[in-house]
């Protein structure tokens, strides 16, 4: 009989793993294991998976791409929500985000990181304020990750579902098909409307 996989669930930048709550009560029969960046307290990296076990990777915007770029422990298959395997513009990715709004943001970060984090949260189209408690040093070290990693051409082969809507101000449609396209095994889903936060949407 086949071990049900493990679910590993991975927030974005500037949230935390509270944004998988909602999708956890609504998946009861579901073991998932939710991890912490450490945006706003101590990381929690940890997957404790029985040897032989299938995991699922769930990740979310940037999630997704420290995923791909850190490879913390073997997955059969990966689920992109609102994700993406590269994020600033290259040659050979456009349209992408310009790489001086992420270097904008660290530079601002360094200044006063309450206000970028709760502006980035509201482009989001989230309406509360960024946790008090913020780790700046986590935060500008996930901007940079945004800004330098290209994990296109090393995708792994197991199977990538992207999901992605319309409405995301942080990853546009044009640039959400631009992403996974050297993936093998390759699914695409996509919502008309739903903006950057479909685990809330």
């Amino acid at each position: 009989m086949t071990a049900s996989p493990l679910v590993v669930l991975v927030h974005g930048w500037g949230l935390g793993p509270d944004l998988w709550d909602d999708l956890c009560r609504a998946w009861p029969e579901v073991e998932a294991v939710r991890l912490d960046l450490g945006f706003f307290g101590p990381p929690a990296l940890t997957v404790d998976c029985a040897p032989g076990r299938p995991i699922v990777a769930v990740g979310h915007s940037l999630g997704v791409l420290w995923l791909l770029a850190t490879r913390p422990f073997p997955w059969s298959a990966l689920v992109s929500v609102n994700g993406f395997d590269r994020f600033t513009e290259a040659p050979d990715f456009r349209p992408a985000v310009p790489r001086r709004l992420v270097e904008r943001m660290l530079t601002r970060l360094e200044q006063d990181p309450a206000p970028v984090v709760t502006e980035f949260r509201r482009r989001c189209g989230l309406s509360t304020p960024a946790p008090s408690t913020l780790n700046q040093a986590t935060l500008a070290q996930g901007l940079r990750l945004l800004r330098e990693a290209d994990a296109r051409a090393a995708l792994p082969p197991t199977p990538i579902l992207a999901l992605s809507a319309g409405g995301d101000a942080i990853l546009p449609e044009g640039m959400a098909e631009n992403c996974f396209r050297a993936a093998p095994r390759l699914t695409r889903a996509h919502r008309a409307d739903g903006g950057h936060l479909l685990p809330l949407t």
